[in-house]
């Protein structure tokens, strides 16, 4: 009792294989007996005519009655090979549909699993989550970008004025060229510029500047 807990009894594929494989060995088996019995049967008709031949009807008729038993068993073993392989083919049959069955369940469980994620109500979730990220993102951008006039205190209202003037009397074609008209191709950080230079040009522009003013002003 305690070693079959400990050992349960379980029918498992190897099982299955050894079913399939005794009808294998019984067919075989079976096909043996039955060509041993055709030989038996034929000698015993060979028999039967010999001595029939020699007048001897009464061992002739012994030997038909053979060959008459040996012909019947033929007949049963052929019909057990016949009910051996029916249930062979369809341990066979069943083998192949437990197969196709698990494959497409487990084909059918991924593809669950897939609509899951690629359905149309999630992807229309992840586009709009992906929006509202970007979203996010931009601005939490603009934030740390901020005002520079505002965040660094700087009032530029006066260069504003100043530049619109200018670009009033440039348009009046009053106000002469330069060296702010070159500016675009010159950087910032350029080293070999002279400071000198750059403030005397300043001083001179302001001056062209002043006395355009007084001249529109009379």
């Amino acid at each position: 009792m305690v070693f079959k807990k400990l050992f349960p009894n379980k029918k498992t594929a190897e099982d299955k294989l050894t079913t399939q494989a005794q009808l294998k060995t019984l067919t075989h088996r079976l096909d043996l007996k039955i060509r041993d019995y055709e030989n038996k049967a034929t000698l015993c008709r060979s028999k039967a005519k010999s001595f029939l031949k020699t007048g001897n009807q009464k061992a002739a008729k012994t030997m038909l009655i053979r060959y008459k038993q040996f012909q019947n068993k033929v007949l049963q073993y052929n019909a057990m090979i016949m009910r051996a392989e029916r249930q062979l083919d369809a341990l066979e049959q069943a083998n192949v549909i437990a197969d196709v069955a698990g494959t497409m369940e487990a084909a059918s469980l991924d593809l669950k699993a897939a609509a899951s994620t690629v359905n149309a109500e999630r992807a229309l979730e992840i586009t709009e989550e992906a929006e509202d990220s970007i979203e996010q993102i931009n601005e939490a951008g603009e934030l740390f970008a901020g005002d520079p006039e505002m965040d660094m205190g700087i009032d530029i209202d006066e260069d504003l004025s100043q530049l619109e003037t200018e670009l009033m009397l440039e348009d009046a074609g009053q106000l002469p060229d330069t060296p702010e008209t070159h500016m675009e191709s010159v950087s910032l950080y350029d080293h070999d510029t002279e400071p000198e230079k750059e403030a005397k040009d300043s001083d001179a522009l302001k001056k062209e500047i002043e006395k355009l003013k007084a001249e529109l002003d009379m």
